[in-house]
């Protein structure tokens, strides 16, 4: 015991009080026991009996105070160390998010720093040893979509493609679902010149396509190329390549790009949004085109390189996608059964299955085209269609009491990476939306408060920004325009919009207001919102009709530019959003990026100079600069930024929500419990 210790100081205390009252007094004499002295022997006793109990007390209640006082260390230290842990979470998904720098480092003025995707240092491309857990293997989950026009990624830029054929090509990276960092794919390693000039990737060694034939750097090369050429129409994919002077082939292993000025968002443009094709399937493909029409494309009148003669020509007419490398396959024989549903099949080539244990179990994915919502609905509660988005109306009113639906079905509700936010585009090209006033207008006449309060339950917040909420770049100092029709009124009263002949519609120079939005007819809700707006235009003089399309036709009509006005939502490819192609004027042709074909002087000086900024502070005080513009202007309404509700069938296992939302690469279904055979056969 130390100095300090009650239980030393309570035994000295005693000691101290016998001398003080018995001081001469000792407890047995030499010739017996005396009266003193038996007074002396009880008293020290029944003392002895009352220190033992305090000293058994004291050491019973110290050691249990020592027992708590570890137990609250222990805790300490383990809060600590989990927010800590928290902490360093945080602060490498903000670095990944404001610096961009994730998953590859800059190469000194030697030349010698080199990092794989992971953050680990390697010096050669053979892959990693199989990690994971193994899974039953089979089973198939079956989505729906609406149907998309065509299959060929780089002549569209519709979800659905996307969603799809992710599945089917890899990128030279993808993003942890757990951490957002950057994930070696197809290359397993990457460098970056000091000079932000030089991309050097390093691919995985083995790869083979769907086909059998075998993956190089020479079909990363021709995938560049193609999305390059000047006559395939790329226009919504080429922004993000633009900088792109080359793509050097090393060797069968190694490729070089080189830009000609630096883009701080180039490694996820090349990682990410590069999904690799086929050089030899797109030859052989174009070679097809060709022979359908020998009299237009006799041959060696035509090229099947990219930049060639007529290639581009050729390579539009193609609807299928090519071969990949994923971890599912499209069979161009019984894939696509078009005006039905559309299904991929596990893919045994792929090196997912070589390199990666437990990872995409499911035999098959299949989406349905179904456009009827309460078809869909039937089709869910019969347990033929295992996953689908549920309109938050819907869940509250009606879905989340039904019994059939929770006894199978699970409810996931979330945000993540990929929800961007819903809006209505403006043709520009139209004069009726050419003035700001004009625009500010209609944006007061949309009654966002209802839609998320009523019709969406308060799941979701208005959208501002194009940016999301939890990034550094969104613009909290700007405030929602909510529904006030005394000030469209008056904005339209200083655009010059009257009723100048008294029938109730505005009218200018002879025109009167008259407007028409198109709606995907599938969407029930883009319907719900149109017609609660159509009320308060009428009330301000404004004649809007709501016109549902299905999507096929939607989506022409959208990017032919055939509309006055479209509701349609948007989402993000990523967690590293920059708003360039969509403003730039050289994207307001058909199927270019900026479908609203509003250009800004100011703004595009502003985006551009933004892309070769890498100082994320500097870059990030331009993207505020942007929203504020934006937001004076309103070029689009944005509307709503959403969470999602999804229901998913019981039978899929190992389902977690992670920050990239739900994704089938680790769910398996047990063998007892699958409804479909490994080529989407219904069993049971």
């Amino acid at each position: 015991m130390n100095e300090g210790d009650p239980i030393r100081i309570l035994s000295d205390s005693f000691r101290l009080a016998r001398r003080a009252w018995f001081p001469e007094t000792p407890i047995m004499s030499l010739t017996g026991p005396s009266k003193t002295g038996v007074f002396s022997v009880v008293f020290l006793a029944i003392c002895a009996v009352l220190l033992g109990a305090i000293l058994w007390t004291l050491e019973f209640v110290q050691d249990d105070s020592k027992g708590v006082q570890h137990a609250i260390r222990d805790l300490i230290e383990q809060q600590d160390k989990s927010s800590a842990a928290l902490r360093s979470e945080l602060a490498a998904l903000r670095t990944s998010l404001e610096q961009g720098n994730a998953g590859f480092v800059v190469r000194d003025g030697a030349g010698t720093g080199v990092s794989n995707g992971a953050g680990a240092a390697r010096t050669h491309t053979v892959p990693p040893k199989p990690t994971g857990t193994k899974r039953p293997i089979g089973g198939m989950l079956v989505n729906s979509r609406n149907e998309p026009s065509t299959l060929n990624r780089w002549t569209s830029n519709e979800g659905i493609i996307r969603t799809v054929l992710n599945y089917v090509h890899d990128g030279l990276f993808d993003l942890d679902p757990k951490t957002l960092e950057p994930r070696p794919t197809l290359a397993l390693r990457w460098e970056v010149s000091d000079d932000k000039l030089q991309y050097r990737f390093f691919l995985r060694q083995g790869v083979r396509f769907s086909d059998g034939s075998p993956f190089t750097a020479k079909d990363v090369a021709y995938t560049l190329a193609l999305i390059q050429d000047k006559a395939v129409q790329s226009d919504m994919h080429k922004p993000e390549f633009e900088d792109v002077t080359k793509c050097e082939v090393v060797n069968d292993h190694e490729v070089v790009f080189h830009y000609k000025q630096p883009y701080w968002r180039g490694i996820y443009a090349l990682g990410l949004s590069l999904r690799v094709y086929s050089a030899a399937w797109v030859r052989a493909e174009i070679e097809k085109m060709a022979a359908k029409d020998r009299a237009s494309y006799p041959e060696g009148s035509y090229s099947t390189e990219p930049g060639g003669d007529k290639f581009g020509e050729l390579y539009n007419k193609i609807d299928m996608p090519s071969v990949g490398t994923g971890p599912y396959r499209f069979d161009p024989e019984t894939s696509w059964v078009r005006g039905s549903h559309l299904t991929i099949f596990r893919s045994p080539n792929s090196w997912w299955f070589r390199d990666h244990v437990g990872k995409w179990n499911l035999a098959a994915q299949r989406w349905r085209w179904i456009v009827e919502d309460s078809v869909l609905w039937e089709e869910v509660k019969k347990r033929n269609v295992d996953v689908r988005v549920v309109d938050s109306d819907k869940w509250f009113d009606s879905f989340s009491k039904d019994e059939t639906l929770l006894a199978n079905f699970g409810k996931y509700q979330y945000d993540h990476t990929g929800i961007g936010y819903s809006f209505v585009c403006w043709n520009h090209r139209r004069p009726l939306f050419q003035d700001a006033r004009v625009r500010n207008a209609l944006m007061h006449l949309i009654d966002r408060k209802t839609m998320l309060e009523d019709f969406d339950h308060g799941i979701g917040t208005y959208a501002t920004c194009v940016f999301k909420r939890w990034y550094p770049e969104y613009s909290f100092d700007i405030e929602p325009k909510l529904l006030d029709i005394e000030r469209a009124r008056q904005l339209l009263d200083e655009a010059g919009w009257k009723d100048t002949n008294g029938d109730g519609i505005r009218d200018k120079d002879g025109k009167d207001f008259r407007f028409e939005v198109l709606v995907p007819s599938g969407r029930k809700e883009f319907i719900q919102w149109g017609q609660l707006w159509q009320g308060h235009m009428k009330r301000a003089g404004i004649d809007m009709q709501i016109k549902p399309m299905e999507w096929s036709s939607f989506i022409t009509s959208y990017y032919e530019r055939e509309f006055d006005a479209a509701c349609l939502y948007n989402s993000h490819t990523d967690p590293w959003i920059e708003p360039y192609e969509e403003y730039l004027p050289s994207q307001t042709g058909k199927k270019g990026a900026n479908n609203s074909g509003w250009v800004n002087d100011e703004v595009v000086e502003l985006l551009t100079k933004a892309r070769s900024e890498f100082d994320a502070e500097k870059r990030r005080e331009m993207f505020h600069r942007f929203n504020h513009i934006r937001d004076r202007e309103q070029p689009r309404a944005l509307l709503l930024h959403g969470e999602v509700i999804v229901v998913l069938d019981k039978r899929f296992k190992n389902v977690i929500v992670e920050r990239r939302g739900l994704s089938p690469e680790d769910w398996y279904v047990d063998e007892a419990d699958r409804l479909y055979d490994d080529q989407g056969f219904r069993i049971h």
